[in-house]
């Protein structure tokens, strides 16, 4: 969380820097994106995806938890029609993605202590519920 964190307050950082040119620097920003921020995200994803998972029931549970909660709270348009939508899914996907990634690569590791253990049993099918992704409709 700390590198993750840290991450984060570059791109607060990086996104308060912008916008000193106006309309301009937004029409820049949308026709060439912003590759610092690109990467910042990038990094942030990379931090998620490689984590590693400790051994124990009780952690793994908590990442799994956090995981699949940072998962359903990311914002990601089905249909994104405007620009600060699709903007909004290029930062999100990746970042939304790994979320998942570690969720499941938890829940896995998980499946090993289940045999023996009702309570992890049910707490992996809540969470594998929680990342199944809803279809509401078309723009949800």
């Amino acid at each position: 969380m700390y590198k993750l964190n840290e991450v984060e307050n570059e791109i607060v950082k990086e996104n308060a820097g912008a916008g000193t040119w106006g309309a301009l620097d937004g029409m820049l920003t949308r026709a060439f994106g912003n590759s610092k921020i690109d990467s910042l995200n990038q990094k942030k994803a990379t931090i998620i995806q490689t984590y590693p998972l400790p051994k124990n029931p009780d952690d793994l549970l908590e990442i799994a938890n956090m995981a699949a909660s940072n998962f359903k709270n990311i914002k990601v348009h089905k249909v994104a029609l405007t620009d600060n939508a699709r903007n909004e899914n290029k930062i999100n996907q990746p970042i939304k993605n790994a979320w998942k990634t570690k969720a499941e690569q938890a829940l896995n590791l998980l499946a090993i202590y289940s045999r023996t253990n009702d309570f992890i049993r049910q707490q992996i099918e809540l969470l594998k519920a929680q990342l199944v992704e809803e279809k509401k409709g078309w723009f949800k």
